[in-house]
């Protein structure tokens, strides 16, 4: 059924469905205020969830610069498209003449053409299948198998091969191509082959390595990513060159000076979010739930305190305050990008160490990560672990919501049941006095 319908006081002429509902509205006060307990804590869940989530915006940010190699600020470039660089941290500058003579390749080999590609082919053998040094691998060909299913069988070896039939000129050709570049990778066919792969001509791509020239001292590669070349830049040959590239490594204070940034404010916006959350000076709570809440405050006096400490030493001059990232007042950073450009002229190297810290000590972006990472440690964590606390909370005032909404359900049945009694009791005495009346 949908529901009941009471028409109280019938008999009586009192409206008592509306005395009920009187009583049953007194009844909700402290419901109400359990319900509103219950919406405030559930509101304190999603805000701590939202810190967790700027905290791990902070890790990564963090991580960004906690080597060395992210820290340092160098910048490549070259003067042709046919070379792109990039350079880290470990990088220093130059400048460097490079030509490409070859590019790094992966082998294309095709099979003799067919009429049809899902024709049985009639072929009988084991089709052998060798990459450089690497052990021979057996294709089963039977006589039903067509070129698709071959290249079916072929995919199936699992190996760094890749197999799939072309259609060229009306006719159907095996291609089966190398995953991997440079010439260590060079497929071989065996086993007689007289699909054709293994025919000089059918070759029409050989698995080569790349070969440059970088001030006049000849490289080869096995692939066209060139890493190992020039200390801390990676280079990206895409075509042959006739005359010299240049690239160059320069400084580059605005890259290191962007991730700054991009720590300042994630790290700004984890301590926003809790001053809103949990209140701070004369800045009122969002959430009555979190106001001056002790793990909001410790999670901003621990991030604080690992801003403020020296790195590797007592010294006042080892911290970050020292390259230009000041701590306010209010728990918020800044960050002087003069102060910054003057600390990465007088002493880069005391710049990287207080960032990324070095081989034997933590810098503060260290610090920072590991801080960021302890707190949304899932099971350990205290953003986890205060998580739990809250929806525990949460589902307590919902089970007393759920006790309390049936005590006051079963109270106004009750009160219905006995107003329903009262008003035919009424009733029969209305037709008694009417009764009486009439033969009186």
């Amino acid at each position: 059924m949908a529901g009941s319908v009471s028409f109280g006081g019938i008999g009586s002429g009192i409206d008592t469905e509306s005395i009920i509902k009187g009583l049953s509205a007194a009844a909700t006060a402290g419901l109400s205020t359990i319900k509103t307990q219950s919406s405030q804590v559930k509101s304190a869940v999603s805000a701590i969830s939202d810190i967790g989530s700027l905290l791990g915006k902070l890790k990564s940010a963090s991580e960004a610069l906690d080597t060395e190699r992210e820290t340092g600020s160098y910048k490549a470039s070259s003067s042709s498209s046919a070379i792109t660089a990039s350079a880290n941290g470990s990088a220093t500058p130059g400048r460097y003449a490079i030509k490409v003579n070859q590019l790094a390749s992966e082998q294309r080999t095709y099979s003799n053409e067919q009429t049809s590609d899902t024709a049985a082919l009639n072929l009988t053998y084991n089709l052998g299948i060798k990459i450089g040094s690497g052990t021979e691998q057996t294709v089963n060909i039977t006589a039903s198998d067509s070129l698709s299913s071959i290249a079916g069988k072929i995919n199936g070896l699992g190996s760094r091969v890749s197999a799939s039939v072309v259609f060229t000129d009306n006719k159907y050709a095996l291609q089966v191509r190398g995953l991997d570049t440079g010439k260590d990778n060079a497929i071989t066919f065996t086993n007689g082959d007289p699909l054709g792969l293994s025919l000089t001509d059918n070759t029409k791509q050989k698995a080569l390595d790349s070969e440059l020239e970088v001030d006049g001292f000849k490289i080869t590669r096995p692939t066209n990513q060139i890493s190992s070349v020039i200390p801390g830049v990676t280079l990206a040959v895409t075509q042959k060159t006739t005359d010299a590239v240049t690239v160059s490594v320069d400084s580059d204070p605005d890259g290191l000076k962007s991730k700054l940034t991009d720590f300042v404010n994630a790290y700004n916006a984890v301590v926003n979010r809790v001053h809103s959350e949990a209140g701070f000076g004369s800045q009122k709570a969002n959430n009555v739930v979190l106001a001056g809440d002790s793990t909001l405050r410790n999670i901003t006096s621990r991030l604080s305190t690992a801003i403020t400490t020296p790195v590797g030493s007592t010294t006042s001059g080892d911290s970050l305050a020292s390259i230009g990232i000041k701590l306010a007042s209010n728990g918020t950073l800044s960050l002087d990008g003069a102060a910054l450009d003057k600390a990465l002229q007088s002493n880069p190297s005391r710049v990287l160490k207080v960032i990324a810290g070095n081989d034997s000590t933590s810098g503060v972006m260290d610090v920072m990560r590991d801080l960021a990472a302890g707190f949304t440690q899932t099971g350990t964590g205290v953003i986890g672990t205060k998580t739990d606390a809250l929806n525990n909370r949460a589902k307590t005032l919902d089970k007393r919501i759920e006790t309390e909404q049936a005590r006051i359900d079963q109270q106004a049945e009750m009160l219905r049941k006995q107003f329903t009694q009262m008003d035919s009791t009424v009733a029969g005495n209305n037709s008694l006095v009417t009764y009486l009346q009439k033969i009186g």
